[in-house]
């Protein structure tokens, strides 16, 4: 049924090189190619899945794994926080030369917008990011 993105994998190619492994070494065993590992568009069963986990147990031990997924969160913070960033210029942008004050809600609207982009999303995950909220 393909349940499990192949993309979750990717965390894990740095930390296993480090550990002198690859994906060849983790699919033993199992019915998965590691091609099909470094495939971000790819997909797996989730017992497929649970069959590569279950190699990969051994490897790295509890504080490694939860190293890798603030590794992970980190990522998906910057990005989020890239993104916003964007929208946030972009909103910038359209206050200043796209919208004429007379129209009242679409530039109420921008204006609350922009606030909760610039509160919320640059200085909070920044501060997630040091660790400071």
């Amino acid at each position: 049924m393909n349940e499990v993105s192949c993309r979750v994998f990717d965390v894990f190619e740095k930390p296993l090189r480090a550990k002198g492994l690859s994906f060849d070494d983790i699919v033993k065993d199992t019915n998965v190619p590691a091609a099909k590992l470094r495939g971000k568009k790819e997909r797996l069963d989730w017992g497929d899945f649970a069959a590569v986990m279950r190699n990969m147990r051994p490897v790295f031990s509890d504080d490694e794994y939860v190293a890798i997924g603030r590794v992970t969160l980190q990522i998906a913070f910057q990005r989020l926080s890239m993104n916003l960033d964007s929208i946030q210029l972009a909103l910038e942008i359209f206050l200043q030369f796209g919208q004429r004050p007379d129209q009242v809600v679409a530039f109420a609207l921008a204006f609350c917008f922009l606030n909760v982009v610039f509160l919320c999303g640059s200085g909070l995950l920044r501060r997630q990011q040091r660790g400071e909220g």
